[in-house]
This record gives structure tokens, C-alpha cells and sequence, in this order.
């Protein structure tokens, strides 16, 4: 619920003590189709000092999970025993067996996206020498 302008009057005011800032759309449930991940590319390119985090209200995990894989390192989902329960939030929260799937899920995806570099995989050595083989 920041604009532009907000955002920089704000980190303005509170200068270096500004340490992570997340990215949080507040509508309950946040559509898919408005959680503009990009905003993390975004911020990061206005504020490259400052570790960047997601605070997801959508239903669906992939945004987290695609918030992680752009580089937010802090997560804030809303947790609950019980989706059934009265609240506003309940029924987007996550309960504890999906709360643990989710943070496994992302605690993967460093790994997955590995170093970046063009290189042959160790996975990959047999089906060199089967396929490349010389008749």
C-alpha cells in the first residue's frame, strides 16, 4: 500500500537504520495476476544495500516460492492452526504440515538455482559417454 514517493520519503527519513524491506501486497487474498514479483527486481535496484523479503497474502504458494527465487530472503506468511477458524486472514493462512512443506520448498531453491555457470553436471557424465560414444 506504498507508492513511489512514499517509499523514498520514507527510507529518506529512516536513512541506514533500514536494513530489509519486503514486498507485500495487502489485498486478502492477494489476486495472482497483482503480486508483480517484479517489484522485488525493482527495489533491489533502488536499494541494493538492503536484504529483500516477501510478505505473501495470496492462497497459492508459487508467488512465495518465485519471490524466493528473485531474491527474498525474508518471508512473512500468515500461519494458523486452523483455515476453518473466524478471521479475516484464516482462510489464506498456512497451517503447520503446509507451513514446514513450504519453508522445505524454500529453503531448496539456493540449491536449485545454483552457481550460474556453463558447465557439464556430474548427473550428466553417463549420458555423455552412452550418447557421444563413437560407432
Amino acid at each position: 500500500m506504498t507508492s513511489s514517493d512514499e517509499l523514498c520519503t520514507a527510507m529518506n527519513i529512516l536513512g541506514s537504520s533500514v536494513s530489509t524491506i519486503l514486498h507485500c501486497v495487502s489485498g486478502y487474498p492477494t489476486p495472482v495476476e497483482q503480486s508483480n514479483l517484479n517489484k522485488l527486481v525493482t527495489l533491489h535496484s533502488m536499494y541494493p544495500k538492503c536484504r529483500l523479503g516477501y510478505s505473501g497474502h495470496e492462497i497459492a504458494w508459487l508467488p512465495t516460492l518465485i519471490a524466493r527465487s528473485l531474491g527474498a530472503e525474508v518471508i512473512e506468511r500468515h500461519f494458523t492452526i486452523d483455515t476453518s477458524l473466524w478471521g479475516t486472514d484464516q482462510f489464506l493462512s498456512l497451517e503447520p504440515v503446509e507451513f514446514a512443506r513450504l519453508k522445505v520448498m524454500l529453503d531448496s531453491i539456493p540449491e536449485m538455482l545454483g552457481n550460474g555457470k556453463l558447465e557439464i553436471q556430474e548427473s550428466e557424465l553417463s549420458a555423455i559417454n552412452k550418447l557421444r560414444r563413437k560407432i
